[in-house]
């Protein structure tokens, strides 16, 4: 059965209608989500030893920002070629690092890279990039369980010093032991007649404390004011400091007058000709003094008496 012809202009009219609203979606879909169809594209090449599984069309991110994506990856005899897409161009400098990271623990790989800081010398052109070798995590996890497992073993078996705490009976022993002391200890302090407690809940012995404080705050504010020996030799107002200064250098001077010898005091100190004439005489005075008394006491007594007259 013909349609008429009316039919088939609207048929074709809703063709039409969803031909252009596809197109107005597909190209709304383009420009809101940031599709680079129709941008510019630069290619770079990175040698690595390895990568780790890094797989085409992963990631490549700069500063944390995803810049392309690995659009080749090429296997050759001693090395691996990367190709990579990014939408803009970039300038390496001579302290520059590619790395393969791991997305997750679960899987995924991406590249990162790190141009160098901006004070270093760019990279000459058409030189050949190298990518740093990638770090493997499941291999350090791996390397981090067998260590636990080691050390859990060596516990086991009662090695090192927590497997000692878990099996010497000893130490475990000795540990009650001086539990059971320290505990001990502390009944005797928490005691009512220990100091310790007396200290804690005697309130004669906070009064007493308390005044102490008070005494040593009075001392320490008559020192700061000036009174006494030591506020005066504090204050910087007082003249004691000049006059215990004054009283040191004059006794210096009296003590450097009777080191010399040219004083009385001096000769008989530094002269010992002088000293030995002076100990000779006193000693003849001693004899003459007794012979005298061995002839006649009386008469030399007297006369030492009424001689000094």
């Amino acid at each position: 059965m013909k349609k008429n012809k009316r039919e088939v202009n609207v048929e074709v009219l809703v063709g039409l209608f969803v031909s252009v609203a596809l197109l107005a979606l597909g190209i709304f879909t383009i420009v809101l989500g940031g599709t680079t169809l129709l941008k510019s594209h630069y290619q770079v090449e990175v040698l690595f030893d390895e990568i780790g599984g890094l797989q085409e069309g992963e990631g490549v991110y700069m500063r944390g920002k995803q810049i392309g994506y690995v659009k080749q990856t090429l296997l050759e005899p001693k090395s691996v070629r990367v190709v990579l897409t990014l939408d803009k161009p970039v300038l390496f400098r001579n302290d520059y690092r590619i790395d393969v990271m791991s997305a997750s623990m679960l899987g995924g790989k991406y590249l990162r890279l790190d141009l160098g800081h901006p004070a270093s010398d760019p990279l000459p052109e058409g030189a050949q990039l190298l990518g740093e070798s990638p770090v493997d995590v499941m291999a350090n996890f791996n390397t981090a369980v067998e260590g636990m497992q080691q050390m859990l073993a060596a516990v086991g078996a009662g090695e090192g010093t927590l497997g000692r705490l878990l099996s010497d009976e000893t130490l475990y022993n000795q540990i009650v032991e001086m539990n059971t002391g320290f505990l001990g200890f502390i009944r005797k302090m928490e005691a009512a007649d220990g100091t310790f407690n007396r200290l804690i809940h005697d309130p004669a012995v906070y009064v007493q404390a308390e005044q102490l404080l008070a005494r040593l705050n009075q001392v320490i504010g008559q020192i700061e004011e000036g009174e006494g020996l030591v506020g005066q030799l504090l204050n910087e107002k007082t003249t004691t400091i000049d006059d215990l200064e004054l009283a040191v250098a004059e006794l210096a001077t009296v003590i450097q007058q009777l080191n010399s010898t040219n004083g009385t005091i001096g000769k008989l100190i530094n002269d010992p000709a002088l000293y030995d004439e002076s100990t000779e005489l006193i000693g003849e005075a001693r004899a003459t003094m007794d012979d005298l008394r061995e002839t006649s006491p009386l008469r030399s007594f007297g006369s030492v008496i009424f001689g000094a007259f």
